[in-house]
C-alpha cells in the first residue's frame, strides 16, 4: 500500500479541481492505497478526520482596509500557519508522494520546503493556467480577450491591467506572489513533474521556462461505466451547454448562432452572465432555454437528449470535465478551437472545431448535425468509443501511477 498525500485549497466541490481531487482520491483508495487531505477549514468540507490539520479559511477581500489588505497579502505569499500545519501533519501521517493540486493565494509554496526536508516527491496538477498566469485564466476578463502579456515572467503587467477581481492591490499581490516564486526558484526546486491536463498548456509551459522534462501532458478522465451511451435523441435538432455562465465560456456566439441557425439550445448552469443572456434572448426571439443548476442525473438526460453538445468558448480551455462527458454520452462535440478543446475533438469525426467568436460558422456546424441526425448519431458513437480508448479512469490511473513510479524511484503499486 502507498500512501499520498493530496493538497488543494478547497475540500469541497467548489470547481474542476476539486472534482479531479474527489474522484482520484476515492480511485485511489478503492485501489487499496492511503490518502490523506491537506486543504483549507471552510463550513462546507467534506468530512474527513485529517481537518484538524487544515489551515484557516482565507480569503483576500478587495474591501478591506489598507493595512488588512497588506497583512493578509504577506500570507498570501508565504504562510506560516500552512508550513506549521503540514509540519505538525508529518509528524502522524508520513506519504510516499504529495500530489498538489490548487494551492496558491491559500496554502502558498510555503509547504513546499517542508515537504522537501522530509523527502517527499512532489507531482502537482495544473488545473489552470496559474504557474505563468497572476490571474490563473489568460484571459482579460474586462476586455474579454485571451492574454499572454505576462508570458511567465512579466508580471507587473498585472498590476496596470488589474488582472485579478479588477483590482489594482489583489493584482499587486498576485503579481509579487508570481515574482517570490520564480526568484526564489521554489516551484523548480521542489516540484518534480507537473501534469498538465492539456498539450496546449504543457507548450505555454515550455515556452515559459519550464524544463520540458518536468512537464507531462495527461488529460482528465471519466469513468465511461457512469454515463449510458444508450439514451434516446429527444431532440435531435436541438443543442445544449452546460457549464458557468461566464463571459469567456462564448455564450454570446452560442445565442447568435442560435439566431442564425433557428436551432433550440439548451444552456444549463449558473453564473455572473445569465441575466444578460436570458434578456438577450427574450428580447431578440432566440430559441434558447435556460434550465440553471441542475443534478448530475438531469444533466445527463438533459445532454442526451440534444443531438450535439457545444463548448463555444473564447478563452484557453485547458481540459474540461465537460468535454469528456459530453463525448461518453455519445453525443457529438462542438467546439471552438481554443486551447485544449482541439485535442479531444477530431474534426469531422467526433464532432467539429470552428474559429472562437465565428457564430456564423458555430451555426453552420449546428445545422449540419441537425439536417443529419444518423450521420451525427456516428459521430457521437464515435465520440464515445474516444472516450473508452483515451479517457477512461482505468487509462489515467495508468498514466498517473506510472509518472508516481517515475519520481518515487520504485513501482507505485508493489
Amino acid at each position: 500500500m502507498t500512501k499520498v498525500l493530496i493538497v488543494n485549497k478547497f475540500y469541497y466541490l467548489a470547481g474542476g479541481a476539486e472534482r479531479y481531487v474527489f474522484e482520484w482520491s476515492e480511485e485511489l483508495i478503492r485501489r487499496g492505497h492511503e490518502v490523506v487531505p491537506f486543504s483549507m477549514q471552510h463550513e462546507k468540507n467534506r468530512s474527513t478526520p485529517w481537518d484538524r490539520f487544515f489551515i484557516r479559511n482565507r480569503n483576500f477581500d478587495i474591501r478591506q482596509s489598507f493595512i488588512k489588505k497588506a497583512r493578509a497579502g504577506i500570507g498570501t505569499i508565504w504562510s506560516l500557519e500552512a508550513a506549521r500545519n503540514l509540519e505538525r501533519l508529518l509528524g502522524e501521517f508520513q506519504p510516499d508522494i504529495c500530489h498538489l493540486h490548487s494551492f496558491g493565494f491559500q496554502i502558498t509554496s510555503s509547504i513546499l520546503p517542508v515537504l522537501k526536508r522530509h523527502k517527499i516527491p512532489v507531482v502537482q496538477t495544473s488545473h489552470e493556467y496559474k504557474l505563468i498566469c497572476p490571474n490563473q485564466r489568460l484571459y482579460d476578463l474586462e476586455k474579454g480577450v485571451v492574454c499572454m502579456k505576462c508570458g511567465g515572467s512579466r508580471f507587473y503587467r498585472a498590476v496596470a491591467a488589474k488582472c485579478l477581481k479588477d483590482s489594482r492591490a489583489a493584482s499587486t499581490i498576485a503579481c509579487l506572489e508570481g515574482y517570490f516564486n520564480r526568484t526564489l526558484k521554489l516551484y523548480d526546486r521542489y516540484i518534480d513533474r507537473v501534469f498538465s491536463p492539456s498539450k496546449f498548456l504543457a507548450d505555454r509551459l515550455v515556452e515559459c521556462g519550464w524544463p520540458p522534462y518536468k512537464i507531462m501532458p495527461i488529460p482528465n478522465f471519466v469513468d465511461p461505466a457512469r454515463f449510458p451511451a444508450d439514451l434516446p435523441v429527444e431532440e435531435p435538432q436541438a443543442g445544449v451547454y452546460f457549464g458557468r455562465l461566464s463571459r469567456e465560456k462564448g455564450l454570446d456566439t452560442l445565442l447568435t448562432a442560435a439566431k442564425i441557425s433557428g436551432i433550440n439550445v439548451h444552456l444549463i448552469g449558473t453564473g455572473p452572465l445569465e441575466d444578460h443572456l436570458k434578456k438577450r434572448a427574450a428580447e431578440e426571439n432566440i430559441p434558447a432555454v435556460f434550465h440553471g443548476f441542475v443534478q448530475m442525473d438531469r444533466l445527463m438526460h438533459l445532454v442526451s437528449r440534444c443531438g450535439f453538445s457545444t463548448m463555444p468558448s473564447d478563452w484557453y480551455e485547458n481540459g474540461p470535465f465537460a468535454a469528456l462527458e459530453s463525448m461518453a454520452l455519445a453525443r457529438p462535440l462542438i467546439v471552438s478551437a481554443q486551447g485544449g478543446l482541439p485535442e479531444f475533438v477530431e474534426d469531422g469525426v467526433t464532432g467539429f472545431t470552428f474559429k472562437a467568436g465565428d457564430a456564423a460558422a458555430l451555426a453552420e456546424k449546428m445545422k449540419w448535425i441537425a439536417d443529419n441526425p444518423v450521420l451525427a448519431a456516428k459521430m457521437g458513437q464515435a465520440a464515445r468509443l474516444s472516450v473508452e480508448e483515451k479517457y477512461s479512469l482505468d487509462i489515467h490511473y495508468r498514466r498517473v501511477t506510472a509518472a508516481y513510479s517515475e519520481v518515487l524511484g520504485y513501482p507505485f503499486d508493489q
